[in-house]
């Protein structure tokens, strides 16, 4: 679910903002999402206080 609203907002930043601002969000999540995919790996990982909401 998190995978579907986060692509929708990217279409959605796509469309409205400016490209540079397109550019440092996907930067960041791709950066989050670096993050995650590294915590995974990791035994006892919290998921549930990993996760963020996107504004």
């Amino acid at each position: 679910m998190k995978d579907i609203l986060a692509c929708s907002y990217l279409a959605e930043l796509s469309e409205n903002e400016t490209e540079q601002e397109f550019c440092v969000f996907l930067i960041d999540y791709l950066k989050r999402l670096a993050e995650l995919n590294s915590a995974l790996k990791t035994p006892n990982f919290n998921s549930s206080a990993f996760f963020k909401v996107i504004d």
